[in-house]
């Protein structure tokens, strides 16, 4: 729901659903009751609401763990490197969750590189 899950890039289940269910494919899901929980059960818990801009999908694509999301957002804004950039290299190095940190050395790394 609400794009939630175990790793980044994920599809939220309720935009599935009613596509699936549009192209006649059978899934077992109520519509209106799975709209309605991800609506009212879900995103009141949520305080950051989950979106599938440049970062979010390059972190699914480059199979970056989603933890890495605001430390890679914050990062290449302090250091005016791209976010996308910050997850190839964190991609390349194999970091997993856990090693938020080292995403400073990568955005310092990136920044010396542009000057």
């Amino acid at each position: 729901m609400c794009a939630l899950g175990a790793g980044a890039g994920n599809s939220p289940t309720e935009v599935l659903a009613t596509v699936f269910d549009r192209l006649g494919v059978d899934t077992g899901l109520d519509v209106p009751a799975t709209l309605a929980a991800a609506e009212e059960v879900v995103r009141p818990y949520l305080p950051r609401w989950p979106k599938m801009d440049r970062n979010a999908i390059a972190q699914g694509w480059l199979g970056v763990y989603s933890s890495f999301q605001l430390h890679v957002e914050h990062a290449a804004e302090r250091y005016k490197v791209p976010a996308v950039e910050i997850l190839r290299r964190c991609a390349e190095r194999g970091y997993i969750g856990g090693q938020e940190d080292m995403i400073i050395d990568v955005a310092l790394e990136l920044a010396g590189s542009q000057g």
